[in-house]
């Protein structure tokens, strides 16, 4: 009997973590499931491959690549980046890039705005 039967399901995990015998553990362990195309809960969401934080509003859809939720948005933008800042090393003394994301249109100027490469 498989532990997660739905097809949605995509499985994956840090290979340091599965040295042998429990390699074959790992879909059962940490399921990673397909990421929402629109957004569920209003937030500060994180992309560390720009990197870039937005506070994107609900029922919108995701600018182009990975985005983490790290923040509620009653939270201020300078905490959040003080959150996040860390994270990011070589990016010290520089301020992280921060956008507020509320309409489609918002979001299609944002992802005009990255790198050709991303």
């Amino acid at each position: 009997m498989r532990l997660f039967p739905n097809d949605e399901f995509r499985y994956s995990a840090p290979g340091r973590c599965l040295n042998p015998p429990f390699g074959h553990l790992a879909r059962h362990l940490f399921p990673v499931v397909r990421m929402a195309a629109v957004v569920q809960v209003t937030g500060y969401y994180l992309n560390g491959s720009i990197p870039a934080v937005a506070l994107i509003y609900r029922g919108l859809r995701f600018p182009r690549g990975t985005w983490v939720r790290v923040a509620d948005p009653m939270t201020a933008r300078a905490d959040v980046q003080d959150l996040v800042a860390p994270h990011f090393p070589s990016r010290r003394g520089r301020t992280l890039r921060c956008a507020r994301l509320t309409t489609d249109g918002e979001i299609e100027e944002f992802e005009g705005s990255l790198p050709a490469l991303y």
